[in-house]
């Protein structure tokens, strides 16, 4: 499975609160780990897995021991923390939202679609609300007889003095 960047800072952002499910020891990649690995992915889809004193040449030769035995995805490495990422097969077993990259053109339709309407609504808006600021203008600036009465501006059309 390929992934984005886009997809890549979905999944980092979803494994940001996780903590590592599987700790990796001093033998390093071996079948028992692989059988945990792949168990965890199923479950749960996004893992952290921890090295516990490795160095970084250590962590990318288990990274590369790893990701072709378990078919799992790199997402992030921090330090010693390793962050994988496996859809699972089953759609009723998935535990992570579908990715930009799953999703195809759709996503971007939607999002495209969405920030059209935003566009729209806030042009109607912005021009409702100045139709209204030029109505008031208007108004306030001719007094008609009723407002002029009231004020006592008007005097009887026949008094001359």
């Amino acid at each position: 499975m390929e992934i984005t960047g886009r997809d890549k800072r979905i999944l980092r952002a979803s494994a940001h609160h996780l903590n590592p499910l599987v700790l990796i020891g001093g033998n390093r990649v071996t079948d028992g780990m692989v059988a945990e690995i792949d168990r965890q992915l199923e479950d749960h889809e996004l893992i952290k897995a921890r090295l516990i004193d490795s160095d970084k040449a250590e962590v990318a030769q288990a990274l590369e021991a790893l990701l072709p035995r378990t078919r799992a995805v790199h997402v992030q490495t921090v330090g010693h923390v390793l962050v994988l990422f496996r859809r699972n097969p089953n759609p009723k077993k998935r535990k992570v939202p579908p990715l930009p990259c799953e999703l195809g053109d759709k996503g971007n339709a939607k999002a495209k679609a969405k920030a059209a309407a935003q566009a729209t609504a806030k042009a109607a808006a912005k021009a409702t609300a100045k139709a209204k600021a030029k109505t008031a203008a208007k108004t306030a600036a001719k007094p008609t007889a009723k407002t002029a009465a009231k004020a006592g501006d008007t005097a009887p059309a026949d008094s001359r003095d």
